[in-house]
């Protein structure tokens, strides 16, 4: 079976937090996975909550705006590695 991709939408720091428990949590539990998050903006991310999920996150974008294409060619890199 091929390896989950995780995609989160980070909008603010609760979205933040709950990425970083959802995650903690499939690795506490052994589920193998990748994941992603797309930051709206990561700038207006509290400085702690943002240090957590890059302990835990595989890759993370800044913003979607800017970042629109990488996003695009690596979920479809993601994808065609499944």
């Amino acid at each position: 079976m091929a390896m989950p991709l995780f995609v989160y939408a980070l909008t603010g720091d609760d979205k933040v937090r709950d990425t970083t428990i959802g995650i903690m949590h499939c690795e506490r539990i052994g589920e193998r996975f990748r994941s992603v998050g797309i930051f709206e903006d990561q700038e207006s991310v509290n400085r702690r909550a943002l240090a957590r999920l890059s302990d835990v996150i595989d890759r993370q974008f800044s913003s979607l705006t800017v970042n629109r294409a990488r996003i695009a060619d690596f979920l479809a890199q993601a994808l065609s590695q499944r």
